[in-house]
């Protein structure tokens, strides 16, 4: 399942900041099959890695994280390992990691992030 939010950033100092979240369930080696809201679509192009695609016009991003929730006694991790810009489009990468540090699948654990992007769509 994935969650989407956007919305401008209230209290910054500059105009054009947006921020994205969302929230998706890992599948093992398949893409999430269910993503609920728009704005964003999840890949799985090889293990341990998910690639997040968005619409936006956006040249780069002030903030960026993501989190995994942890089975019970889990010791899983998750980790942004880049962030792309491409004529109006945006790519996510997570990597989602075992134990040990290394890519690996994970089935059922959440994955959220979240982006504050520059929107150079808006000026002072």
């Amino acid at each position: 399942m994935a969650r989407l939010s956007t919305y401008p950033a209230k209290g910054f100092r500059n105009p054009g900041r947006v921020v994205i979240e969302g929230t998706f369930t890992t599948a093992g080696s398949s893409a999430p099959s269910t993503v609920l809201g728009t704005g964003f679509t999840v890949g799985a192009p090889s293990t341990g890695v998910y690639t997040i695609t968005g619409q936006g016009k956006f040249n780069g991003s002030y903030a960026k994280w993501c989190d995994v929730t942890r089975t019970a006694g889990g010791t899983e991790s998750a980790k942004i390992t880049s962030l792309a810009f491409s004529s109006g489009s945006w790519t996510l990468t997570i990597e989602t990691q075992s134990a040990d540090g290394t890519a690996a699948n994970l089935t059922g654990p959440e994955v959220s992030f979240q982006v504050v992007f520059r929107d150079t769509s808006v000026t002072k």
